[in-house]
């Protein structure tokens, strides 16, 4: 897949019609090995974007960038573990559960976000593409 760019403004309130229609994907010939894994139990053609060696299985795209859009709602719905409103901007690169949850986990630790909104700039290092 090639690199997308998706610049969003959640305070405009856009979420709904933008990224909340957005669904996960996968590649067929993974499903079973992650079922057994405990993973995609409610997953089916219906509510999942399904790629195959030769294409997509289930077309068309509710969007031409769904797949950046449904990492968008990952990441919204990772952050959302805070508990807090974040001031500023969230730019992820390669960023998938892994990094949001270690980011959640590093401001969770941070003292200071309880005495205040959270308007700080955070480093995450990158995790490399699997």
């Amino acid at each position: 897949m090639e690199k997308r760019l998706f610049p969003f403004d959640l305070s405009d309130g856009n979420y709904i019609r933008e990224i909340a229609p957005a669904r996960t994907f996968g590649f067929l010939h993974e499903a079973d090995a992650m079922r057994q894994q405990g993973l995609i139990r409610g997953a089916s053609a219906e509510n999942a974007v399904v790629l195959t060696r030769n294409g997509l299985m289930n077309p068309p795209l509710r969007f031409d960038d769904e797949f950046v859009r449904h990492k968008v709602l990952d990441l919204i719905g990772d952050l959302a573990l805070l508990g807090k409103q974040i001031l500023g901007n969230v730019v992820a690169d390669r960023a998938g559960h892994a990094m949001h949850t270690a980011l959640v986990s590093r401001l969770l630790r941070d003292r200071s976000l309880g005495r205040k909104p959270l308007s700080k700039t955070i480093t995450v290092p990158k995790f490399s593409k699997l």
